[in-house]
Formats: structure tokens, C-alpha cells, sequence
């Protein structure tokens, strides 16, 4: 019986059938069949390649081609690819490609904990462990080894003026906490920030504390400061004659009849004092000279930018029969 040899995995099949009955490829229309042989020869003729175990995509095919040459009875030209005894040429380059990522990744693993490790600009956490699982992170701490401020002496010239005053720290990420304090907040007050504001006239230091270091800022404040003007007392009526003692709110006053006394003499205009009695009868009052009519008692009033001021006024018959109308001493 007749033969075909299968041109991909190297199979030998009836030539009834019309596909291989082990990888399924379809029989080509051009194949020769091989008759009851399996020798080289035979196999030569029938395809197109040498075979061995395996077929077209065995490892260890070796495949030749014949091609005419003009005026030659036979081949003269042969082509040869050689196969790898190990590994083949695609195997190979994903090998290499795998091995370079791997290479690359453990590369950039090392650059990130070298910089994490040992270049400025964070905290690294390292986590500390006993026998019993307990684990405990520990915060890298960077010490601050200088303050450097932008000014100082700062000097302002109103109040309310303002001005920030920077620091600079070494290392930049120094994990030490800035404070800023005004020894005389009267002068200068300064906010956790550095804003320094003038508050009134005179001179303070601003202390600024960075862990164990310090620095301090000389703070002036020129400020013209107006003087309220003085103002006087507000001038108050007084009773000065015959007025022998004060009583509580109001002055008493003896005064006999027929003799008069001026009650106040001061510094304001009699024309901005009202004066009234309570009983004319009595006593009688006019721009602050009082008259003794009677013998009785009253009470004469003066008012100033509605306050009041009050003399009780007692009048008393003159000893003599003969009344003689007299001031008396002032």
C-alpha cells in the first residue's frame, strides 16, 4: 500500500486519507506517495525535505532545498539552517529580555532605598520587633544645627505695622519644631508664623528656638506717639462766703437779716449759672448775690450744665434794735 508522508509533523498515513491522522494537516495536492519504502531515497523524492522523528517543526530537522541552476543536470546549490541543540532562537531572546527586566527592577529597588536611606528630605520609619511579635516604629529624628534669620533688626515707624520674619534651618528637613517669643508684647507681638507688628513705642528682642538652637531679632519702634492734650478739671461752684462748713451735698450758710454776701466767685461766667431761691421771702437771690429778707430758712440753687449745687441760706435777726445793712467780710 501506498503512503503519504506528513510535510509537518513527519507522520506516515494511507493515501486514501486525506489529512494526517496525528496533527490533522491537510494533504497537499502535489505530494508524492511512497510505495511500500521507507528509505532516504524514497522519502527524499516524495517531499521536499529530509525527514526525521518529528516532522517540519522538529528541533532537529534538517531541512534542505534544491533550486535549479541553469545548464546543470543537477542541484548545485544547497541551503542549510542549522537547529540549536538546546535552545531555540525565539527561547533565547525571551530569556534575555526577562533576565534585563529582572536586572532593572532590582536596580531600581536599590536607587529608591538608597535615597529613602540616605538622601535629605523625609522621615524614614524603622519598625523594631522583640521575640513576641510586639513592633514598634521608630521615627528617623533630624536634629536642627542652625537658624539663620533674614533680618536682625527690624525697626517700624507707626503702630500696627507689620513685618515677616523668615527663618531659614539647617538641616531644611530638620524634624525640630520653630517657635517665635516677644519679650515685651507691649512694644512688638510676633504669631507663630514670624509676623512681627508694632504695638507701641519702645524696643524688644523676638527670640526664635529651633530645638537646642536660638536667634534673636532686635525689634525698634520709633512711634510718634500724640500726647493727649490735658484738660482741666471742670471748674465746680463753691460757696465761699459765710459758709462755715459742707454738709453731705449742700453748704449751709448763716446770714442776717438785711446784709447780703455774693455766694460763688470762680472761674465761670456768671451768665451760665441759673441761680433760684426756694423762698424769696427769706433770702433773695440774683447773679449770685444773696440778700437776707427775713429771719427763716431756704435754700438757694445754682445750676451748671444741669448740675445742681445747693447752700442752705438761715437768716437771723440782728442783735441791735438799729439794723445796720452791711456785706460781710469776704
Amino acid at each position: 500500500m501506498s503512503k503519504i508522508i506528513c510535510d509537518v509533523c513527519g507522520t506516515s498515513y494511507p493515501e486514501t486519507a486525506t489529512q494526517c491522522p496525528i496533527c490533522g494537516c491537510v494533504r497537499p495536492s502535489d505530494i508524492s506517495a511512497v510505495v511500500g519504502t521507507h528509505d532516504d531515497d524514497a522519502l527524499r523524492s516524495a517531499g521536499s525535505y529530509t525527514h526525521v522523528k518529528g516532522g517540519r517543526f522538529s528541533k532537529s530537522n534538517v531541512k534542505k532545498r534544491t533550486y535549479s541552476v541553469s545548464g546543470t543536470d543537477e542541484a548545485a546549490a544547497e541551503f542549510v539552517e542549522k537547529s540549536d541543540s538546546g535552545k531555540g532562537i525565539g527561547e533565547e531572546k525571551g530569556l534575555i529580555i526577562a533576565v534585563c527586566a529582572l536586572l532593572l527592577a532590582i536596580i531600581a529597588a536599590v536607587i529608591y532605598i538608597a535615597l529613602n536611606l540616605f538622601a535629605p528630605g523625609g522621615d524614614v520609619n524603622i519598625t523594631d520587633g522583640d521575640k513576641n511579635g510586639n513592633n514598634t516604629t521608630i521615627t528617623q529624628q533630624y536634629p536642627c544645627t542652625d537658624i539663620t534669620l533674614s533680618k536682625g533688626t527690624i525697626t517700624f515707624a507707626e503702630i500696627d505695622a507689620s513685618e515677616l520674619l523668615s527663618v531659614t534651618l539647617e538641616p531644611s528637613n530638620t524634624t525640630d519644631s520653630v517657635t517665635f517669643v516677644s519679650a515685651d508684647p507691649a512694644v512688638a507681638t510676633v504669631t507663630k508664623d514670624g509676623l512681627v507688628t508694632a504695638v507701641g513705642k519702645g524696643e524688644t528682642t523676638i527670640t526664635v528656638t529651633c530645638g537646642e538652637k536660638t536667634a534673636v531679632c532686635t525689634v525698634i519702634c520709633n512711634i510718634e506717639q500724640e500726647e493727649e492734650p490735658v484738660n482741666p478739671p471742670e471748674p465746680v461752684i463753691e460757696f465761699k462766703f459765710n459758709t462755715p462748713y459742707k454738709s453731705g451735698d449742700k453748704w449751709d450758710a448763716t446770714l442776717k437779716v438785711g446784709n447780703f454776701w455774693r455766694a460763688y466767685r470762680g472761674e465761670i461766667p456768671a451768665d451760665e449759672i441759673t441761680w433760684s431761691s426756694a423762698n424769696p421771702d427769706v433770702a433773695k437771690v440774683e447773679d449770685g448775690l444773696v440778700t437776707a429778707v427775713s429771719s427763716g430758712r431756704t435754700e438757694i440753687k445754682a445750676v451748671y450744665k444741669d448740675v445742681e449745687y445747693v447752700c442752705i441760706v438761715r437768716c437771723t435777726k440782728p442783735a441791735t434794735a438799729e439794723t445796720e445793712t452791711t456785706q460781710p467780710d469776704q
